[in-house]
């Protein structure tokens, strides 16, 4: 070997082989890969225990690169299940020791009979993103597994609470369901509910969980490791342009009740959110009402743009002046796609790490942009919360420094690990996160509920940071 795990990770390991079924929360950076890659190779080594390793397809690349490397397995010894179905089927058949899959491949396979019997161990890179939700089918194909031969259980998530409380039940369902025994008694025991009308409104008991996570699972620090995160998070207001506000004001007090509906019980934004959204953040993209479903669109403020493109094309000019790397995160696609066109018209190279590009596309990208090939990427927070390492820039590893928000993901988690891709390592500058927020209530709303959120994290995890956006 020409690597050793550090002495942390040692401890790690040696924690997780006397304990199968223990969650690694670790935060994002403190190196939770290598600990699984080597645990792997002892589960097959004393137990003959054949690890399933489920994870967002975006990882399963890297991964399978990670594990060869930290896990010197052989190329006959992995495989990444995924493709076409003679491919797959094909796969399902070879006689490795660890087989890696995205999510929705992992509960078809259990749909078609599962897998063979030497695979008694499921690791979960990300757990938070596939396994979040106890009545969701992938779950219950989790539940299955687990059930009838899991003797091995690894869930991997620097944030098991992701946004509410439930999100951490199907891990303590699989590793000791006595605490709850079903998921109505984790309800009853946790949910604040409102008298008239039923719905939750809150949590409460979170000391409970809080135990019951340390009992059951590392939690390393960032800071630990590396010492103290050098970031600093910068509010920008932006104010919405005349033409803007009359179409804006139509939605807002729908859009308001649509968000606190999706706060008190998870049910997503409907059709009023979406439009004040539009008009905020994409009036020249704006779809055409009248042709609803025809995918047409209008430009509601023709030969201006919004406020935020405004701001972003300061922020960019600097960026192409310095020759200096930047990262912004969007969540809507029309947005994604004018950022990029704005950022190319500035002679920047620049490239989209979203949902519409094809997984493999993302790597490519991700890799062109940590050689230096690009001068910055447009990244969904849903898609690049998760396995990116975008620290360094160019062949001088030169360190970014500046990541945009140009819109808000809606829980604290994805902002959370979305900005750690820039923290794997001790930072040598301070990080400057800008979070651009339009003088609106439905924007003042979605960074309420990231910072509530942040708070019900804090409660349960008092490492989590509490947010003020």
């Amino acid at each position: 070997m020409t690597w050793q795990l550090r002495p942390d990770q040692l401890e790690d390991l040696s924690y997780f082989i006397n304990n199968p079924f223990a969650i690694n929360g670790n935060e994002p950076g403190t190196g939770k890969t290598p600990v699984e890659c080597v645990e792997q190779v002892y589960r097959w080594q004393q137990h003959q225990a054949g690890t399933i390793w489920v994870q967002p397809k975006s990882l399963l690349r890297k991964n399978l690169e990670e594990a060869m490397f930290f896990g010197e397995w052989q190329p006959d010894e992995i495989t990444i299940i995924d493709g076409t179905p003679a491919q797959v089927e094909k796969q399902m058949e070879a006689s490795d020791k660890v087989k890696l899959m995205g999510f929705d491949r992992f509960k078809r396979i259990m749909k078609q009979g599962g897998f063979p019997e030497r695979f008694t161990a499921l690791a979960v890179d990300e757990f938070h993103k596939g396994f979040g939700g106890h009545e969701s089918g992938n779950t219950g194909a989790m539940y299955e597994f687990m059930d009838k031969r899991g003797k091995f259980f690894r869930p991997m998530s620097g944030t098991i609470i992701n946004g509410k409380l439930d999100t951490a039940y199907p891990a303590i369902r699989v590793i000791e369901p006595r605490y709850y025994g079903t998921f109505d008694a984790f309800k009853n025991h946790h949910y604040l509910l409102d008298l008239w009308t039923g719905k939750r409104t809150g949590y409460q008991n979170h000391d409970r969980l809080r135990k019951i996570l340390e009992r059951h699972g590392t939690h390393r620090l960032w800071k630990d490791i590396h010492g103290e995160e050098k970031k600093v998070i910068q509010i920008e207001k932006v104010e919405l342009e005349p033409e803007q506000k009359p179409l804006y004001d139509t939605f807002e007090r729908d859009a308001l009740l649509e968000l606190e509906k999706f706060f008190v019980d998870g049910t997503l934004p409907g059709v009023h959110f979406a439009r004040a959204r539009q008009i905020m953040e994409h009036p020249n993209v704006f779809p055409d009402l009248r042709f609803p479903d025809s995918g047409m669109t209008v430009d509601i403020m023709p030969g201006k743009r919004p406020g935020k493109l405004e701001r972003l094309d300061l922020h960019l000019t600097q960026h192409a002046e310095l020759g200096t790397p930047v990262v912004v995160f969007s969540s809507m696609i029309p947005q994604q796609r004018e950022i990029l066109a704005l950022a190319k018209s500035l002679g920047l190279r620049f490239a989209l790490i979203t949902g519409e590009v094809e997984p493999k596309d993302r790597q490519i990208n991700s890799k062109r942009f940590i050689a230096g090939e690009l001068d910055g990427v447009v990244a969904s927070s849903n898609v690049s919360d998760v396995g990116w390492n975008w620290q360094f820039w160019g062949p001088n590893r030169i360190e970014v420094s500046h990541c945009i928000y140009a819109t808000l993901p809606f829980t604290d988690g994805i902002f959370w690990q979305s900005y750690m891709r820039f923290m794997r390592e001790a930072r040598q500058s301070a990080l400057r996160i800008t979070v651009l927020k339009y003088e609106t209530r439905v924007d003042y709303r979605v960074a309420d509920i990231v910072n509530q959120k942040s708070a019900d994290a804090h409660l349960v995890d008092p490492n989590r940071e509490i947010f003020h956006l």
